[in-house]
């Protein structure tokens, strides 16, 4: 039963990234407010800058929409001026988003197109939209601290207590190229090749 509890703990402190875009309407005299709002509900701002989104690349963007009647308005409006693009990250942020970002748009939106944010509203939404914008950023979920330690003790201590351990009795010279060497050569995730 706790096993169980501690996986479900563990599943539900799950760090997310999602995207995050306050729209034309909005990004000159909303910005910094919304900026900070995410802030205080703890989300952290891993990337982001101020651009100007083409009508292809809005068209691109909202292309899972193309069926919607507002499709052609969505992709005028996200064109029609600078935006502010944002990766954030928090625990659990992708549900807890949806809430926030609803609050944001009845409070600083006009209109059901002009509603000055949009964001990502599931994970699989989310790992698109990022790299839509970021190719670069990862979107894998990031490991929560105890993920963190069990990698570490699993896969990490063991090598290098190994390595420490034999640099301790070998005293070479140059303890750190050693190292690095060893290291090398005792990698346990390196492939095995044969001939």
């Amino acid at each position: 039963f706790f096993e169980l509890l501690m996986v479900a703990m563990e599943k539900s402190s799950t760090i997310q990234k999602a995207l995050v875009i306050i729209k034309p309407d909005a990004v000159n005299f909303h910005c910094a407010v919304i900026r900070e709002i995410l802030i205080r509900h703890g989300y952290t701002i891993v990337k982001e800058e101020k651009i100007c989104i083409n009508r292809d690349r809005a068209g691109e963007f909202y292309a899972k929409h193309k069926n919607d009647p507002n499709h052609l308005a969505m992709v005028a409006h996200l064109s029609s001026g600078p935006s502010h693009v944002m990766v954030v990250a928090k625990a659990n942020g992708i549900a807890d988003l949806a809430e926030l970002v609803q609050g944001l748009q009845e409070q600083y939106g006009t209109d059901e197109i002009a509603n000055a944010v949009y964001a990502s509203t599931s994970t699989q939404d989310a790992k698109h939209e990022v790299k839509f914008f970021y190719p670069q950023v990862s979107v894998d979920e990031i490991p929560t601290d105890r993920e963190a330690q069990a990698f570490v003790q699993e896969r990490l201590k063991p090598t290098l207590v190994q390595a420490l351990t034999n640099l301790c009795k070998e005293k070479p010279e140059q303890p750190t190229k050693w190292l690095a060497n060893y290291l090398l050569a005792n990698n346990p995730n390196k492939p095995k090749i044969s001939c």
